[in-house]
This record gives C-alpha cells, sequence and structure tokens, in this order.
C-alpha cells in the first residue's frame, strides 16, 4: 500500500468526467463511456469502463461497470449531474466482485472512517477523515494481515507516519502537515540501517542524503526517486516510435491516423516487459505497436532511495494511414 499520498487516492477516486443531463432527462437515465483513467469519452474503442446515472428524489445515483464484462466496479452518488464529487456513501468493487473500499463522501471530500480491501477479503487499510485529511489514525496491512503502516494525527493532516517492512522492522518514518511528508523522514533497511534522509516540503523532495554503510554520509549523488529514461535520451526513443510506427499493409480505415497506448515495465536491469495494450482502435495496430516495443533498446532503470528498482510506463503510438486520400 503507497502511504500517505492523499491527493492522488482522491483523484483516482472522485475524479470522473460526465455528461451535463438537460432537465428534460430528470427522471430518467443516461449512460456514458469512461476510457482506463476513468476519463469521458464519445469512442467505443476507448471505453473501459460504462457509467448509469440515475435521478432519484435527492440525489443522482451512479453505477459503474467495467467493460467488455459488464461487471460493476463502483456504487456512489452525486448531488448534480455535472459535478465531479462524490457525496454520500461510495463502494467500490474488485474484478472478483469482493468489496474493495467502502467511505463516506461530502462534496467529493472523505469524512469519517474509510476501509479498503484486497481481492481476497484481507483488509488492505482503516482509515479516518476529517474534510479530506487523515485525522486519528490510518493503518495499513500487507496481504498476509501484517502492519504495513500507522499514522497519526492529533489534528486534520498532521502527525506522524511509520512504514514497516513485512518482518516488522521500520521501513521509513517521519513528519506529516496536510497529510502529506514535510520535514526530515528516515529510510531504512530491514537492519534498521539508515539508507536515505530525506528533507521534504508538501511530499516534494527538497534534499537528500545518502548514507554509507559504516553510517557515514556518502559523497556521491544521492538520489529519492527518478522515472527511467531511454539509453540514448527521450528524443531518440520519440524518433525511434515515429520511424518504426508503421501503418500496417492491408488495413483500411476511413480515418488519416489512429493510435494506440501501451502500458509496460522497465524492470531494474534497464529491459523492458510486461507489455498491456490499454486503448486501441485496430488489432493490426496493437500487434505492430507491441512489434516496435520487442526491437527497442535498453533503458536506464528507475531509482528509488537511489537503487535501480522496475516501473510502469505509458507510450502512446500515432500511426499515419498510407491512403492516398490522406497523403
Amino acid at each position: 500500500m503507497a502511504s500517505c499520498n492523499f491527493e492522488t487516492m482522491r483523484i483516482s477516486c472522485v475524479a470522473v468526467f460526465l455528461y451535463l443531463l438537460p432537465a428534460s432527462l430528470w427522471g430518467q437515465s443516461q449512460t456514458v463511456w469512461l476510457d482506463y483513467q476513468k476519463v469521458l469519452t464519445k469512442q467505443a474503442y476507448a471505453a473501459r469502463y460504462e457509467e448509469v446515472l440515475t435521478k432519484t428524489d435527492s440525489v443522482w445515483q451512479v453505477q459503474q461497470f467495467s467493460l467488455p464484462e459488464h461487471k460493476l466496479t463502483a456504487r456512489y452518488a452525486i448531488l448534480e449531474p455535472d459535478s465531479r464529487f462524490r457525496h454520500g456513501t461510495c463502494l467500490q468493487y474488485h474484478a472478483n466482485g469482493r468489496l474493495a473500499d467502502s467511505g463516506y463522501y461530502s462534496q467529493g471530500y472523505r469524512e469519517g472512517w474509510h476501509f479498503s480491501w484486497y481481492d481476497n477479503g484481507q483488509l488492505a487499510s482503516r482509515c479516518k477523515y476529517r474534510n479530506d485529511l487523515p485525522i486519528d489514525t490510518c493503518t495499513t496491512w500487507y496481504t498476509d494481515g501484517k502492519m504495513s503502516g500507522l499514522s497519526i494525527c492529533k489534528k486534520p493532516g498532521d502527525g506522524y507516519r511509520t512504514d514497516l517492512f513485512p518482518n516488522q522492522q521500520v521501513k521509513a518514518f517521519g513528519p506529516l502537515v496536510r497529510g502529506k511528508k514535510f520535514g526530515r523522514w528516515k529510510f531504512l533497511d530491514e537492519s534498521e540501517r539508515t539508507l536515505v534522509e530525506v528533507r521534504f516540503f508538501d511530499d516534494w523532495p527538497q534534499a537528500t542524503t545518502c548514507y554509507n554503510p559504516d553510517g557515514s554520509p556518502s559523497k556521491d549523488t544521492c538520489i529519492y526517486e527518478s522515472p527511467p529514461t531511454y539509453m540514448e535520451g527521450l528524443n531518440a526513443w520519440n524518433r525511434f516510435i515515429a520511424r518504426e510506427s508503421i501503418w500496417p499493409e492491408g488495413l483500411i480505415m476511413d480515418q488519416p491516423g489512429a493510435f494506440v497506448k501501451v502500458r509496460f515495465t522497465v524492470f531494474k536491469d534497464g529491459s523492458i516487459g510486461h507489455f498491456e495494450v490499454l486503448e486501441s482502435e485496430h488489432p493490426l495496430l496493437s500487434k505492430d505497436a507491441l512489434r516496435v516495443l520487442s526491437k527497442a533498446g535498453r533503458w536506464k532503470p528507475a531509482l528509488y532511495l537511489n537503487q535501480p528498482v522496475d516501473y510502469s510506463f505509458t507510450q502512446t503510438f500515432h500511426f499515419k494511414s498510407t491512403a492516398k486520400k490522406y497523403n
């Protein structure tokens, strides 16, 4: 479980774009499509979710389904159809039908106790909120039931957080302000040796110090975290993608171009894999995008606490039609 990134949690739960329904549709239902990021789309090929809005006496009830399985993924309510924020009890579900999240919202802000579960039914987190900020205690657990973290806030958002390894040794600790990392945080290994010390401001690292095995500060470059980069640079990567993305022979589409979005993993050794097509306008385009990625060279891996780590990356491929009328 990621700890204390409350803004990200809020966006992922409430930032959904909806159509503005005319008054003539009140009392009826309307269906909208969302893409993999849960943003409104009018394109059937990009739809990953379907939402059904139904007007009741005081609120609009929303049911969200995954596509193409049409499995229920969320239930919540909004006061107005053009609202982006949830109001009332929100329930979210795993693909296997088990409850994933449960909690109350007031105009998009979390209030009271919120709970989340893994898809095996194990409790993942239990946190109390006031005006979308943590208050009292927030506890997270690993899938085996062992505690992974605990924050205690005497004032909304202001307190202290401790993260734990699966063996229950301290992994990291530091203060919170407005629910975000603030001030000096320490990150340790499983033998409780300090690896990195970071000073934060609103979750942003301001200064980083790495430590040698003997406990002395390292004089080498110290990086808290950084994304992966193509070995030959970003411009070289973009040129490679543009050069290799070729319109499939025999594909006929009445449009000047098309795109494919693929998510893949940059592994800590610099290789890439775990390809997943997120959006595609045609299976032949998906096939070609995967062909391009299979030819890609190595990357400089992402870093976390000055060490290489696996990282999820999303790439959009733009294909230009070879039809004469578009050239």
